[in-house]
Formats: C-alpha cells, structure tokens, sequence
C-alpha cells in the first residue's frame, strides 16, 4: 500500500549523493566568483591608473613639458608604462629620482 521502503531508502540515498555534489559544485562557483570580483577590482584600478596618467601626460603636453612624447592610444595598456617626469613610481611609491 505505501511502497517498498528499500527502494525509498536507495531513492533518498541517491538525492543525498546528488545533493553532495551540487554543494560541490556551487562552492566552486563562489570560489571562481570571488577570484573575479577580485580580477574586476584590479583592472579598476588599472583602468583609473591609465586615465590619470593620460591626465597628467595631456597636461605636460599642453605645457609644452615633453617634447616629442608619441602617447600611446588612449586606455591602451602600455599607458601602464609610461613615466612621467615629477610623478611618483608606480611601483614603490616615490618620484622618479628622489633617491
């Protein structure tokens, strides 16, 4: 009248497996959602490191403040490279010779 238990048991079983293995799977989406938003911070924050050097560059331009300087197109990564005279390294913190 209510079913063969054994077979229930086997059927719960399998849904704890399975819900196991879902668990896993969505840990392992957070974890890769986590390593994104940590990536997305990152350009950020080289995308604001471009832009305020592109600021800086256009304005040593228009002053006249160096000569035959090629920019690279704007936003372009190889902004990341350019050094600018007066402005603190990216890198450690301070002005270009201020050792």
């Amino acid at each position: 009248m209510y079913g063969d238990t054994d077979v229930m048991r086997k059927h719960a079983g399998r849904l704890r497996e399975r819900a196991t293995r879902l668990r896993e799977a969505a840990d392992r989406h957070d974890s890769a959602a986590d390593t994104f938003d940590t990536h997305i911070q990152l350009v950020d924050e080289l995308k604001d490191s471009i832009a305020e050097t592109e600021r800086r560059a256009t304005a040593l331009l228009d002053d006249g403040a160096l000569p035959r300087f090629e920019p690279p197109a704007p936003g372009h990564k190889d902004w990341l490279a350019v050094t600018l005279p007066g402005v603190e390294d990216r890198a450690s913190g301070t002005a270009p010779g201020a050792d």
